[in-house]
C-alpha cells in the first residue's frame, strides 16, 4: 500500500514522506528509533509508583472538578488535600504527574478528558501502521486526522497533540525538529 493509498483509506489527502528523505516545513516528523530510547508512557510504568498510590478520593476529585485541568502548585495541591483528606506528597505527586497528559501552558488532564480508550487507541495504531510502512509520519498530518474526535479544549494544536501522542505511545520514535531535514 503506497502512502497516498493508506491516507485516501483513512478519508484524508496527507502526504506522508518517503523512507529514502524525509523533509518538513510544515510540521515534525515522527521516525521509528532504532535506539533503546524510552518514551514517556513507558517510564511512567517502569518508575516503581504505581497508580495505586494515589488514593480513590484524590482521583475522584481530580477527575470530577478538574476537567479544565490542574496545577501542581502550593495553593492547588493544598486545596486538592483539603477537599480530599488526603496528604498529597511527593511521591503522589509524581505518580498523578505520570498518569497525566501534561500540556505545554503547565496544566495537567486525565487522558479520559481528552480521547476515549478506542480514540487513543486509534491514534497509536494509525501512527504505528505509518511507521511500520513508511519509517515516518508529520504530526501535523496525524492531528488533522484525529482533531474533530479529541477534545479541542485540552489538545487544540499539532504541538499539544504530539506531546499526547508521546505521552500515549509506548513505541520508541525520535521527533524531528521543524525546518530539519535528515536523510538516511
Amino acid at each position: 500500500m503506497t502512502s497516498s493509498e493508506f491516507m485516501k483509506n483513512n478519508n484524508s489527502l496527507v502526504g506522508i514522506s518517503n523512507s529514502d528523505t524525509k523533509n518538513s516545513t510544515a510540521g515534525n516528523i515522527i521516525e521509528q528509533n532504532d535506539k533503546n530510547t524510552v518514551s514517556p508512557f513507558f517510564l511512567s510504568n517502569t518508575t516503581g509508583i504505581s497508580s495505586s498510590t494515589i488514593p480513590d478520593a484524590v482521583i475522584s476529585i481530580l477527575f470530577n472538578d478538574y476537567t479544565n485541568g490542574f496545577r501542581f502548585d502550593a495553593t492547588a495541591l493544598r486545596l486538592l488535600s483539603s477537599k480530599s483528606g488526603v496528604e498529597i506528597n511527593e511521591n503522589m505527586q509524581s505518580a498523578l504527574k505520570q498518569q497525566m497528559f501534561h500540556r505545554g501552558d503547565g496544566l495537567y488532564f486525565f487522558f479520559e478528558h481528552i480521547a476515549d480508550t478506542e480514540t487513543r487507541g486509534g491514534i497509536v495504531e494509525c501512527a504505528n501502521t505509518l511507521l511500520d510502512e513508511f519509517g515516518c509520519f508529520e504530526v501535523p498530518e496525524l492531528y488533522a486526522l484525529y482533531a474533530d474526535k479529541i477534545n479541542e479544549k485540552i489538545v487544540g494544536n499539532a504541538d499539544d497533540f504530539e506531546k499526547f501522542y508521546e505521552q500515549i505511545e509506548d513505541r520508541a520514535f525520535a521527533v524531528l525538529p521543524r525546518h530539519i531535514s535528515a536523510i538516511e
